[in-house]
């Protein structure tokens, strides 16, 4: 992985920790429930970002659905399996909603 794509994933790393700082002001304010899932919903394609990213210079076929996009991280330990396990968790909870 070259240098622009390293800093191409630390931009949306930092976007990522702007957005759940912002999660935090939910709790105060009922107005905010609406933004608040568009800020999620622009986490998940951030970490959708970073993850094909990975996957691409690590010469790792891109899955067909963003779930397995994200679980296939798994493949390359470079993600505490903890983490994976909460997305997988979250992800899943979406889609019974859905």
């Amino acid at each position: 992985m070259n240098n622009i794509e390293r800093i191409k994933i630390l931009r949306r790393i930092e976007f990522i920790k702007t957005e759940i700082e912002d999660i935090k002001r939910y709790m105060e304010n009922r107005d905010l429930q609406r933004i608040i899932e568009r800020i999620i919903e622009n986490i998940v394609n951030a970490i959708i970002d970073i993850s094909k990213i990975i996957l691409v210079y690590s010469d790792i076929p891109i899955p067909d659905t963003y779930k397995d996009i994200i679980l296939s991280l798994k493949e390359l330990n470079m993600v505490d399996p903890k983490e994976i396990n909460f997305v997988e968790s979250f992800v899943t909870e979406l889609e019974k909603k859905i």
